[in-house]
């Protein structure tokens, strides 16, 4: 199976002074790999043979307000997600 990826990113200009953001980003990973000399003599601690399957999300969400040409604030909420396994 290919891998799939994707993302996103949405601005919103509230007003001249102020600016949201949201940002998605997904990636689905799958590896399958050959043992070189088969199961048999594959030897013990190497993931030849095996399927490695990661999934990972990351989601952003931020406000940025500008107070002056000096001075500027942003607040930024961030979620990150994955999951890795070896089948």
């Amino acid at each position: 199976m290919p891998p799939s990826s994707g993302g996103g990113k949405l601005d919103w200009n509230i007003s001249s002074l102020d600016l949201a953001t949201f940002r998605v980003d997904y990636q689905h990973v799958i590896n399958t790999f050959v043992a070189p000399l088969g199961p048999i003599l594959d030897g013990i601690g190497s993931n030849q043979g095996h399927t490695q399957n990661y999934v990972s999300a990351n989601y952003m969400l931020s406000e940025t307000h500008t107070f002056s040409l000096t001075l500027i604030n942003e607040i930024r909420f961030v979620f990150n997600w994955g999951n890795d396994a070896n089948l």
